[in-house]
């Protein structure tokens, strides 16, 4: 889906970066002259309730119904990272859900969520340049200088992700 983007978009897949004893996965970053994309992807399906202010949205498929972090907050703390160690502005950075599997939102998809098929037309349609092109150049530099995802860094964020919900 994001491959249809073009030549003028840079996009990786799969990022996972520690700092500082924490760590961090991302699931897509976009980076081009109209800015720095996170992408987080949730493949579930069913019905999802969930307004952008609350900690928790819920997902029911079917008579199973679980509770799951909001993926734009999620997504927030993934900006905050970035704009602190791309050293970029946070508004050069535009945080999105995309959901895929085919969910429906009852009450209303919020602000910044997105069905695949909008996605792509939302980051192609961005029409404020908010980089340029060194930046770009600096900004891909500085991905690369964090390290690229790796076996052991999956291995512990997934550890540090067990630790945070045993507390």
């Amino acid at each position: 889906m994001l491959a249809t983007l073009g030549p003028d978009y840079e996009v990786l897949n799969d990022l996972t970066f520690v700092s500082d004893g924490d760590s961090t996965q991302i699931d897509h970053v976009v980076v081009s002259t109209k800015g720095v994309f996170l992408i987080e992807t949730k493949n579930f399906s069913g019905l999802v309730f969930g307004r952008a202010n609350e900690s928790q949205w819920t997902q029911v498929a079917g008579r199973s119904k679980r509770r799951f972090q909001n993926p734009l907050r999620q997504n927030y703390k993934h900006m905050r990272f970035m704009a602190d160690n791309l050293e970029v502005k946070e508004s050069a950075i535009v945080p999105m859900v995309v959901f895929l599997g085919g969910v429906d939102f009852p009450k209303g998809k919020p602000e910044g969520v997105y069905y695949p098929r909008e996605l792509v037309k939302a980051i192609g349609s961005a029409s404020d340049a908010r980089l340029n092109n060194a930046q770009t150049f600096a900004i891909l530099r500085r991905l690369e200088e964090m390290g690229a995802t790796t076996t052991a860094k999956s291995a512990q964020h997934l550890a540090n992700l067990d630790g945070r919900r045993s507390r």
